[in-house]
């Protein structure tokens, strides 16, 4: 079964997100002229989070890592960083609504894994900063 991402967790990150296009490229230097490149595999995303926690927040982090993800080598659903929690809208922007009049949000998750580098942790404040890289899987 696949993990996911703790409800007691935020899920939008502290001051948005860095992430660049998905890249399948290999790419081969040659001794003269443009670099040769060629396409591999599926193409992925590396998404670049930080967010903050306190202390009961930074233990839940924790025991997700060690036990649901088995110290980070299994993948989880987290929530879109790009999409989730946008609202729906039409072409010419009207926000869509539901029949209550209750405006309709986009819900949209994405399975990843954690980037080959550990979460970093800093405290200030007694909250704690980490700071981790996914990779969205295709």
């Amino acid at each position: 079964m696949t993990a996911i991402w703790p409800d007691d967790l935020p899920c939008c990150p502290l001051d948005g997100i860095s992430a660049g296009p998905r890249s399948a490229r290999i790419v081969t230097p040659v001794d003269v002229g443009p670099p040769k490149m060629r396409r591999r595999g599926a193409p992925l995303r590396t998404i670049a989070l930080a967010h903050y926690f306190d202390a009961n927040q930074r233990a839940r982090f924790d025991r997700f890592w060690d036990e649901d993800l088995r110290y980070g080598t299994q993948p989880f659903l987290y929530r879109d960083p790009h999409f989730n929690n946008y609202l729906l809208s039409t072409e010419l922007g009207a926000v869509l609504q539901d029949e209550n009049g209750v405006p309709i949000r986009i819900e949209s998750w994405i399975l990843c894994v954690f980037s080959t580098n550990q979460p970093t942790w800093s405290k200030r404040a007694g909250k704690f900063f980490p700071q981790f890289e996914i990779v969205e899987l295709p």
